[in-house]
C-alpha cells in the first residue's frame, strides 16, 4: 500500500478531527480546567504543596475506591514505585527478576537500580504479556528449588520475583502467571503503569499479585504531571512502602530519627491535587476510551493489512493506547510499510508510535539471562499505537 491517504482519512473520522492542521498527539490527559485550577489552588492556599498535606492522602483514598485496593502509597513516579515494590517484596542485589522484554525500559531499569538482574521470558500473542505456557516450561527446565528458594541452574542466582506487564492497558494472563509464580515461591509485582481502570476478570490490574504499580505520567489516563502509586491488599507491604518512601523517618517528639537507609519518593501534595481533580469523572474517561477503541475497530476491522488489539473475554481494558498489529502476510515489505505509515501520518500531523525495541536487544541488557524470544522479536516489528486521547469522544 503506497498511498496512505485512506488510513489518514479514517483516523481523522475516528477522532472527529477533519481539519488536517489539527495535530493528533498519541495521548493527552482529559483535564477539566475549572476543576483542576480550583483543587490545585486549594492546595496552594494551604501552603502544603510538598509531600505533606491533605491531598496525598485524599488521592490515595480515591485510588483505593476506584481499584478496590485496601492500601495505596503514592510516590514520585512509576519507576520509583516499581523499584519500591520489588524492594519490599524482598528483591536483593544479584538476584533475578523475570519480566517480558517487550516493555518500556523502566520495567528493567527499576530491577537494575536495586543491583538485581533482569531475566527476560517470551510473550504470548494475544495480550503481548508474559506467556504462561512458555514461562512454566522455561522455569521447569531452569529452576532448582533449595529450601523453598528458586535457584537459576545456569547462573546459580536466586530468582526472587516475576514482573508481568499489562501492555497498553490490556490485562496480561495474570491469573495463570500468578499460579505459576506461587508454584515456585516467587513474588509477583505487576507493572500496571498503563492500566488504571483495567480489570482482569473483574479484579483491577495490580491486585492479583502481591503489589501493583500505576503511573500518572503526563501521557497517562489520569496524570499528576508525574507520579505513581503502589496498590496492594497487604498491610505489611503498604506499611513498608510508605515508611521507606518517606526517608524511613521515625516518629519522635524530640529527635529527628531514621531507622533505615531509604528514599525520598513521596508524591508532592500539589501533584496529588492535580491527579485528584480528575478522579470524580474517571468513569467518564474510561467510557470515552472504550468508545474510541470501539470506533477504531469499526472503521478499521478487515479494511487494511492490520488488526486492532482487543481485550480477552471476561477482561475489561482501559484501552490506554489503541494499538494495531500489522499482518505480515498482507504486506510485501514490512519495514517499508511500517515506516511509511509512521512518516506519512506525521506529515499529516498524526502522531503514531511503534513499540519499543525489545529490551534484551539493547546493549545495556543484552548480557542478561533470557528464554528464546521468538514472539518478542516477531511482534516488535508489527505493533503501532494510534492517537488515543479521550477528548476525541464528545461529551
Amino acid at each position: 500500500m503506497k498511498n496512505f491517504d485512506s488510513i489518514i482519512k479514517d483516523i481523522r473520522k475516528v477522532t472527529g478531527t477533519s481539519n488536517s492542521l489539527i495535530s493528533l498527539p498519541l495521548h493527552e490527559p482529559y483535564l477539566k480546567k475549572t476543576d483542576a485550577i480550583s483543587i490545585v489552588s486549594k492546595c496552594i492556599d494551604s501552603s502544603w504543596v510538598s509531600t505533606r498535606g491533605e491531598w496525598v492522602e485524599k488521592f490515595e483514598k480515591k485510588i483505593c475506591q476506584i481499584t478496590k485496593a485496601k492500601y495505596a502509597v503514592a510516590v514520585s513516579n512509576g519507576t520509583d514505585g516499581l523499584r519500591m515494590a520489588l524492594h519490599v517484596c524482598g528483591v536483593k542485589p544479584d538476584e533475578e527478576v523475570i519480566l517480558p522484554s517487550l516493555t518500556f525500559v523502566a520495567t528493567a531499569n527499576c530491577i537494575a537500580h536495586l543491583g538485581a538482574i533482569p531475566h527476560f521470558v517470551d510473550i504470548e500473542t494475544r495480550t503481548f504479556g508474559l506467556c504462561p505456557k512458555k514461562l512454566d516450561n522455561y522455569l521447569k527446565k531452569n529452576i532448582l528449588m533449595k529450601n523453598g528458594i528458586a535457584i537459576n541452574k545456569n547462573t546459580n542466582r536466586v530468582i526472587r520475583a516475576i514482573m508481568p506487564v499489562h501492555l497498553f492497558g490490556i490485562p496480561a494472563d495474570i491469573f495463570e502467571i500468578t499460579k505459576i509464580a506461587r508454584k515456585w515461591n516467587l513474588k509477583i509485582v505487576e507493572d500496571a503503569a498503563e492500566s488504571l481502570g483495567s480489570y482482569a476478570n473483574k479484579t483491577h490490574c495490580g491486585l492479583i499479585g502481591d503489589v501493583g504499580v500505576i503511573s500518572f505520567n503526563g501521557n497517562k489516563i489520569v496524570t499528576c504531571g508525574g507520579g505513581g502509586i503502589l496498590i496492594t491488599n497487604s498491610k505489611d507491604l503498604a506499611t513498608k512502602s510508605k515508611h521507606l518512601s518517606t526517608t524511613a523517618k521515625v516518629n519522635d517528639q524530640y529527635e529527628l530519627k531514621h531507622d533505615q537507609i531509604a528514599w525520598n519518593d513521596r508524591l508532592p501534595s500539589i501533584n496529588a491535587a492535580l491527579g485528584y481533580s480528575q478522579l470524580d469523572f474517571f468513569e467518564t474517561i474510561i467510557e470515552k476510551k472504550r468508545k474510541l477503541a470501539n470506533r477504531y475497530h469499526q472503521y478499521f476491522h478487515n479494511k487494511y493489512p492490520f488488526s486492532f488489539i482487543k481485550e480477552k473475554d471476561k477482561d475489561n481494558s482501559n484501552y490506554w493506547l489503541n494499538t494495531i498489529q500489522i499482518n505480515p502476510k498482507k504486506v510485501s515489505e514490512l519495514y517499508e510499510f511500517r515506516n511509511n505509515l509512521l512518516s506519512q501520518c506525521k506529515l499529516a500531523n498524526i502522531y503514531l508510535r511503534p513499540i519499543w525495541q525489545p529490551l534484551h536487544t539493547l546493549e545495556i541488557f543484552n548480557n542478561c539471562p533470557r528464554s528464546e524470544m521468538k514472539n518478542t522479536l516477531n511482534y516488535s516489528k508489527l505493533l503501532i499505537s494510534f492517537p488515543s486521547s479521550p477528548h476525541f469522544i464528545d461529551d
